[in-house]
């Protein structure tokens, strides 16, 4: 299975993907138990560009009730690229079920407050707020999400312990146009308090 799956995972690079699914198939067929078949199934065909199939796969890892935390936190990662934003919920509340190290626990709970950002569910991000950003967040999309749903014009102080802990945690090239997307919002919200100053006058 290791075999295979190893071989799968270079035609899957080298974008053969109907070869690299029939290793993953023979692989799972061997080792049911062991995650990256199934997985790479699934993304063989989303970059095939076939959602579907892939979705109904990640629909059948999510529906298996004995598996691990790499089972199902390696599915939600993949829903969370897809945007399929509730049954990557499922996996992740599966995954922090199964965690059994603190790092397993703080990857899980980050995807999980991304997921409920996505969601627009603000009473599950503030019950998940401070555990999720005392973790030190290196999600992008954290950022720019938490700063549109949350920041208010009139609560300065949380955009500065906002924008503190991306300076402090965003270091990636990729991360520059989450910063230009911050600066917007922030931009925005400045306008509505100065408009607010405005009307008061």
């Amino acid at each position: 299975a290791v075999v295979l799956i190893n071989l799968g995972l270079m035609l899957q690079a080298t974008e053969e993907y109907d070869a690299a699914i029939a290793c993953y198939e023979r692989a799972g067929r061997i080792d049911t138990a062991h995650y990256l078949p199934a997985l790479g199934t699934a993304r063989c065909w989303i970059q095939k560009g076939d959602e579907a199939n892939a979705i109904k796969i990640l629909k059948d890892m999510s529906n298996r009730k004995d598996a691990g935390f790499d089972w199902y936190y390696a599915a939600g990662q993949t829903c969370l690229k897809i945007k399929q934003n509730d049954l990557g919920e499922s996996l992740i509340k599966s995954a922090i079920s199964s965690a059994t190290t603190p790092e397993q626990m703080a990857n899980a709970r980050n995807s999980l407050f991304l997921l409920e950002l996505r969601g627009n569910k603000l009473t599950q991000v503030r019950d998940l707020y401070k555990e999720v950003f005392a973790d030190s967040p290196k999600d992008a999309e954290i950022y720019v999400r938490m700063a549109s749903a949350i920041l208010k014009a009139d609560d300065p102080a949380s955009g500065k312990e906002l924008l503190s802990c991306a300076i402090k945690n965003l270091k990636t090239t990729q991360d520059s146009k989450a910063f230009f997307q911050l600066g917007r919002i922030f931009q925005a919200r400045a306008r509505e308090a100065s408009a607010k100053g405005r009307a008061k006058g």
